[in-house]
């Protein structure tokens, strides 16, 4: 069972428990080991004083309940760890609502199932009442009604009585102690395994949410793209086209004109010389004032046309690189 167990919380990732695991095991194949803790520090130190003079084959354990809001692995190393567990409370003061606090928290944390409240420091009621036994028998009562069945009740007498009972019962309780330990141990793993894939899930969910929204946003935006460009290219196409027919026919009328002008001049070899610097500079001058409308015209089509700003700002970046 112990490989078994050591082995399922490897395999969850749980190092950390997997550690605790062995170590709890070497615990409770030792002699009896039995925890104790109270809320009155001085009433637990007294009580260890007592018991562990009168139980030398014992080890005796003490919890510190200030960790029991947040236990670390000293702390569960302690409980787990132990065959049986003692909670120590003054006949004087006996077990007030944060004592029943933190035994419902001792009862979360997985405390040993032989588990006891011990009514500590009976000399101290005779200080404050002129009939101790009465009032010892008082506080039992209300002690145990105010715990449940999970807890034995028991006092400087019967508490000799209670740990031979124990230490008779080692072997066995030693064994329900792995068993429970195990199943905690692996409850948790399984917890954590659980919330690690209901995590990836959500998270997977959130994924393919974005991934679909993002795919939406790039149809959308290649649609639109696609419309954009062909309205561009459609509108461009057209102003070329009739660029292209008043370039022909402005070269037509230059052509008529140059014919009846060369015709008037004698000196043949000056029109040799000048007519093709005239030519380039009046074609070109026209192409440029013809280019110019040519943007004009183009921007303004397309802005009729509801082309965003920032659609017909790269349209005018385009179009001197088409010409």
């Amino acid at each position: 069972m112990e490989r078994q167990v050591e082995k399922a919380l490897k395999t969850a990732g749980d190092s950390a428990n997997a550690f605790l695991w062995r170590r709890i095991c070497r615990h409770l194949s030792g002699k009896l080991r039995i925890g104790i803790a109270g809320r009155d520090e001085g009433t637990v130190r007294r009580l260890i004083q007592q018991v562990a003079e009168q139980n030398k084959e014992v080890r005796w354990v003490q919890l510190l309940i200030d960790d029991l809001e947040d236990p670390g692995l000293g702390m569960q190393d302690a409980m787990l760890g132990a065959h049986a567990l003692l909670w120590a409370t003054p006949l004087a003061a006996a077990l007030g609502s944060e004592e029943r606090e933190c035994l419902t928290k001792l009862h979360e944390l997985g405390c040993p199932e032989q588990r006891a409240v011990f009514l500590a420091d009976s000399h101290l009621l005779s200080r404050i009442t002129d009939d101790p036994e009465r009032e010892a028998k008082e506080v039992r009562r209300r002690v145990t009604n105010l715990i449940d069945d999970s807890w034995h009740v028991c006092d400087e007498t019967e508490l000799p009585g209670w740990i031979t009972q124990k230490q008779k019962q080692l072997s066995q309780l030693a064994s329900q102690r792995r068993r429970a330990v195990g199943r905690l141990l692996l409850a948790e793993a399984r917890q954590t395994a659980e919330e690690a894939v209901f995590k990836a899930d959500h998270d997977v969910v959130e994924v393919e949410l974005l991934l679909t929204q993002k795919d939406a946003a790039l149809t959308k935006a290649r649609q639109r793209g696609e419309r954009t460009a062909a309205h561009m290219l459609g509108t461009m196409r057209r102003h070329t086209e009739q660029l292209l027919v008043d370039l022909r026919a402005f070269l037509e009328a230059l052509e008529q004109r140059l014919q009846a002008e060369i015709a008037e001049v004698d000196q043949a070899e000056l029109v040799r010389q000048t007519l093709p610097h005239w030519l380039n500079h009046v074609v070109e001058h026209w192409m440029r004032q013809r280019l110019d409308q040519w943007t004009v015209d183009v921007m303004t089509e397309l802005k009729e046309g509801r082309i965003t700003e920032e659609d017909a700002q790269r349209a005018q970046l385009l179009i001197p690189a088409l010409h």
